[in-house]
């Protein structure tokens, strides 16, 4: 149905969108990642295991809070027929729906991404020790 609605080109609706989210995700999950990293760490300048689950499940929901305008605005150009950009959804949301409407959905994300970056937080530490 793509194919035949949109041609080849649709089937790549929302991967600009995705590729521009990954590097300001990425920035503000290490740079909260070090920010926090910085709140937490003790006298000894050491984290225990549980402090670096705590700090990388902040840096993925930080990193999560500030881009999700963006996975809102991917879903949209893709689910949402007759848009051709980014800034054309995001216009048009917020004249019909207001600011509020790119944070629909955001509470469960946030629930999600937590364990999740949290642990590959960990691992990531834990593999750069051992090198």
């Amino acid at each position: 149905m793509i194919g035949k609605q949109e041609g080849l080109k649709g089937y790549w609706k929302g991967n600009l969108p995705q590729v521009i989210h990954v590097i300001p995700y990425s920035v503000v999950q290490l740079f909260a990642y070090e920010t926090y990293k910085k709140l937490l760490r003790g006298k000894d300048g050491e984290l225990s295991i549980i402090e670096r689950l705590t700090i990388g499940a902040f840096a993925g929901m930080t990193s999560t809070f500030v881009t999700y305008p963006l996975d809102v605005f991917r879903l949209r150009l893709v689910d949402e027929p007759g848009y051709k950009t980014m800034f054309e959804v995001a216009l048009n949301m917020l004249r019909e729906e207001g600011v509020g409407s790119f944070y629909t959905g955001l509470g469960p994300s946030l629930i999600a991404i937590a364990p999740y970056i949290a642990d590959e937080e960990v691992f990531a530490r834990e593999v750069s020790k051992e090198d």
